[in-house]
């Protein structure tokens, strides 16, 4: 029961959090003038129109992923550089605002579950609330330090691509597959974890 309860909110958490950030990516960027988002279905918060397989699948085994990449385009921005960094970095202030508030839903519900007495014991419905809350607010603030990594298709790449020279982004591309083989290697030796757990424990 317990493991499968476990399995359960690692999902829940997963999909809440991939669907947060990429909805409001989608949702800044339209707000900017961008037509983009909202002409591929993705203004919207159907977890199943954000999904991608590799990401989800990272996100469940690691507790670090990534959803279906949102498609922007810049072009109909009044300030492109402020827009791209509005678009790219609003999704992970969303996701830690998520976080933290649910965290703190979740102390409270943790609170309450405190037995009075030895022989009282603590409801299977708080228990599965106090669990979802917690899985939730994990997911959503893991997936906010990640997604600063300047590795494609995570978010940082296109902000850090802002302040790099027409040769230095040439000179990236041609490592970029290189640099998503360790970061992948990283993700499943628990070497991200080890470097954002820290990071995420501040925020919960």
């Amino acid at each position: 029961m317990l493991s499968l309860l476990y399995i359960l909110n690692i999902l829940i958490g997963a999909f809440a959090a991939i669907t947060i950030h990429e909805y409001v990516k989608a949702l800044i960027s339209y707000k900017l003038g961008d037509p983009l988002p909202k002409a591929r279905g993705r203004l919207t918060l159907n977890p199943l129109n954000h999904f991608e397989p590799i990401g989800f699948i990272c996100m469940v085994f690691t507790g670090y992923g990534w959803g279906k990449p949102v498609p922007t385009s810049p072009t109909h921005y009044k300030d492109r550089k402020k827009g791209i960094l509005l678009t790219y970095v609003s999704p992970s202030i969303a996701n830690l605002a998520v976080g933290i508030a649910l965290s703190m839903i979740a102390k409270l519900v943790y609170m309450n579950m405190v037995p009075t007495t030895l022989s009282e014991s603590v409801p299977p419905a708080t228990m599965f609330w106090y669990a979802s809350l917690s899985a939730i607010a994990n997911a959503n603030v893991a997936l906010a330090f990640f997604n600063v990594i300047p590795v494609n298709p995570l978010d940082g790449i296109k902000i850090l691509k802002l302040y790099l020279s027409p040769q230095a982004q040439v000179k990236y591309a041609a490592y970029e597959q290189i640099f998503q083989v360790i970061l992948l290697i990283a993700l499943f030796t628990g070497w991200i974890g080890m470097i954002l757990h820290p990071l995420q424990k501040v925020f919960l």
